[in-house]
């Protein structure tokens, strides 16, 4: 025998609290809004961390420059009068033509210049501290009051070199040739001078202390 539908259309089953539903909608539309919130609080949060991230990139070192007016910063460059007065932290210009070019002021610590021709180069206040310059040609360039702190310039020639208040502190500067070369006010403290050559250098108020001079000509 069929049981018979009640008036809310239920067949035998519990009866329906009509006074409840507009609760029931209300508590869902609730949760809707509480999700809702929560996913824009994640999104928030993400934009703010890579915006974060982003400064944090901006404000930490700038990476060196790879091409400078018209030149590749690469080992080998053809560079020659080139003005370079910009940042070059680590670059890699070994065996560079850097002849007559401008480097004056720029950074170029921890660069390498290794054999690098910078003749007659204008290196003044220039930053090569810890910079590899392993046989560079340096000839009658002018550095003067340079940071050359802790710089690998071991056979490195300076005949005739303009180095007036630079500082070679701690420097490398075995089997270097420095015959001619202007080093009035230079500092030279703990410089290795070993086999280097200082021949008619001018040394007036150079400071030389704790040195390496073995087979050095013209050390004072």
């Amino acid at each position: 025998m069929e049981r018979k539908a009640d008036a809310r259309g239920l067949v035998g089953g519990p009866s329906l609290n009509w006074k409840l539903v507009p609760i029931a909608i209300t508590v869902v539309l609730l949760v809707a809004a509480v999700a809702v919130s929560l996913s824009s609080i994640d999104t928030l949060a993400l934009t703010r961390g890579a915006t974060t991230a982003a400064v944090g990139l901006v404000s930490g070192p700038a990476p060196a420059a790879r091409r400078v007016n018209g030149c590749d910063v690469v080992a080998g460059a053809l560079c020659r009068g080139t003005d370079f007065r910009s940042s070059l932290r680590q670059a890699r210009l070994g065996n560079a033509d850097l002849r007559q070019a401008v480097l004056a002021g720029a950074d170029l610590t921890g660069a390498d210049l290794g054999h690098a021709n910078r003749r007659q180069a204008i290196l003044d206040k220039v930053l090569l501290a810890q910079a590899d310059m392993t046989g560079a040609n340096l000839l009658q360039a002018s550095i003067r009051e340079a940071s050359l702190n802790q710089a690998v310039l071991s056979g490195a020639g300076f005949a005739g070199a303009m180095l007036q208040g630079a500082n070679l502190g701690q420097a490398d500067l075995s089997q270097a040739n420095l015959s001619g070369a202007v080093l009035s006010g230079a500092n030279f403290t703990f410089a290795d001078l070993s086999n280097a050559d200082l021949t008619n250098a001018v040394t007036t108020g150079a400071i030389f202390s704790g040195n390496k001079k073995e087979n050095c000509k013209g050390c004072p």
